[in-house]
């Protein structure tokens, strides 16, 4: 599972959860059940992206994300999305994209819930996008739905509106971790090896 790197580890004290869970499709404070059992499943290993410790900041920015390993697999109920990097391909102002997490606001990360809107700018390994996000959803993925009903995850959502500067416009976005070709080679490695 593709989170971001500071839901994992802090890089200014060093310190990592004691335990991380995933329940997916969480409603109300709510576990979701699947044949009468619910979707709460622990995480076995985190993987940080190894740019994330860099002390470079730039980089440790354009490289927060990590991969999560269950210590079980997920009922295939709730499906699974590819990644690609389709920025190349299509000017900004013609692609949506989705936000879909656990904001704090509304719900106090007890519910999910999914916002769409424009991309607005395309950096080299981040994704600026016109979308309202809370604390709670850092690691949410940042996907879309092509012509086909294929869903595909572009970016990681790393830092709300208060965060970041958009290219030195006045008008602050949110933003993701883009999933470069590099990135996705990080994700096809680690995934390969379970």
């Amino acid at each position: 599972m593709l989170t971001a790197g500071h839901n994992i580890y802090d890089r200014e004290t060093g310190v990592t959860p004691f335990r991380i869970e995933f329940a997916p499709g969480m409603s109300l404070g709510k576990y979701a059940h699947v044949n009468g059992i619910p979707q709460r499943f622990t995480v076995s290993r985190a993987i940080l992206h190894e740019g994330y410790t860099s002390s470079n900041k730039q980089i440790a920015v354009s490289s927060d994300m990590a991969i999560l390993e269950l210590n079980e697999p997920v009922v295939n109920n709730w499906g699974t999305f590819g990644f690609n990097d389709p920025f190349d391909d299509k000017g900004t102002e013609s692609l949506k994209v989705n936000v879909t997490g656990y904001p704090g606001d509304p719900g106090d990360c007890k519910s999910m819930y999914t916002m769409e809107g424009p991309v607005v700018n395309i950096g080299e390994d981040r994704v600026f996008y016109n979308i309202d996000t809370s604390r709670g959803q850092s690691g949410s993925g940042v996907w879309s739905k092509d012509e086909e009903d294929d869903y595909s995850c572009h970016a990681v959502h790393t830092k709300g509106f208060s965060s970041d500067l958009c290219w030195g416009s006045k008008q602050r976005y949110n933003s993701g971790v883009r999933l470069t070709d590099e990135k996705i080679a990080f994700l096809e490695k680690h995934i390969d090896s379970q």
